[in-house]
């Protein structure tokens, strides 16, 4: 029987698989801000960092610094229910990456 974090894995992997499916051959990266150990950096070293949602970015503007995005390839943004970002600055938020979508 698999565990719960096989299971977490597959479901999140299977959304990742959808949101492609659904109109993109670019990268899918997730948001969450309120999700248990979502990164700032994806530092973690695996290179899934923000391309599940169980391990996802705790901003949008870290996930186009670290999501390894690309202009204009339709890289996707998914930002999660429930995320919560204060925008303080024109500076807080730098969409740096063109061709980017955020859902």
């Amino acid at each position: 029987m698999a565990s719960a974090t096989q299971t977490r894995d597959a479901v999140d992997s299977a959304l990742s698989r959808l949101v492609r499916a659904r109109g993109t051959t670019g990268k899918v990266v997730f948001v969450d801000s309120g999700a248990t150990g979502a990164s700032a950096t994806g530092a973690a070293g695996d290179g899934k960092f923000g391309g599940i949602p169980a391990r996802v970015f705790n901003t949008i503007n870290n996930a186009i610094d670290n999501g390894g995005l690309t202009a204009n390839n339709g890289d996707i943004i998914f930002v999660m229910p429930g995320h919560n970002e204060s925008i303080t600055a024109a500076t807080s938020l730098v969409l740096d990456v063109a061709g980017v979508s955020i859902i």
